[in-house]
């Protein structure tokens, strides 16, 4: 059993762990922060994990539309799919604290990856349940993002700035997410 993702006692070898070279301190600066190619990758990671859930939150009634013509039914599946994220949020949390955040990321990310590409398919398929089900578990694994980037960063980066360092990590994830 791994120990819960912030236990200060576990020192992440990040050299080791992704080939990079980048030090064994905690950035001291902004600049400092988003030059550090392990917080690009993190970036990058983050973009991979919440477009796909960015997008379906934005676009699933659309979509829904060409398939289901009850606007009441797919009100009825945004509702769900927020309370879906929310439960998102605290299951992949404690997930990351019991079987690690790496483990829990590669699932997380693995789940959405299939529930993105058979997505077209199952509304194709015109069964509101199934619709219904399928959304609301992309936006679960979407909520899990925001369970697990915050704490990773603390670990990756030290937990002294934690707060200043996500507020970078989540900021370029933002602008990036424009491009």
């Amino acid at each position: 059993r791994q120990q819960p993702l912030l236990d200060s006692s576990e020192d992440v070898d990040v050299e080791r762990t992704s080939g990079l070279s980048v030090g064994k301190h905690e950035p001291q600066t902004v600049w400092e922060l988003i030059r550090n190619p392990i917080a690009q990758l993190q970036v990058l990671c983050f973009l991979c994990t919440s477009l796909p859930g960015l997008f379906i939150a934005g676009a699933y009634k659309v979509f829904g539309s060409s398939y289901f013509s009850s606007d009441r039914y797919l009100a009825a599946v945004g509702s769900a799919a927020s309370a879906a994220n929310l439960l998102g949020r605290i299951f992949w949390g404690a997930a990351a604290d019991r079987v690690g955040w790496r483990t829990a990321i590669v699932a997380m990310a693995l789940c959405m990856m299939a529930l993105l590409l058979t997505f077209n398919g199952i509304a194709k398929l015109e069964s509101e349940p199934a619709f219904l089900l399928w959304t609301c578990g992309l936006l679960f694994c979407y909520g899990g993002n925001f369970a697990m980037y915050p704490a990773i960063t603390a670990h990756l980066f030290g937990q002294r700035r934690s707060g200043v360092n996500y507020g970078v990590i989540f900021c370029l994830y933002g602008i990036a997410s424009c491009g």
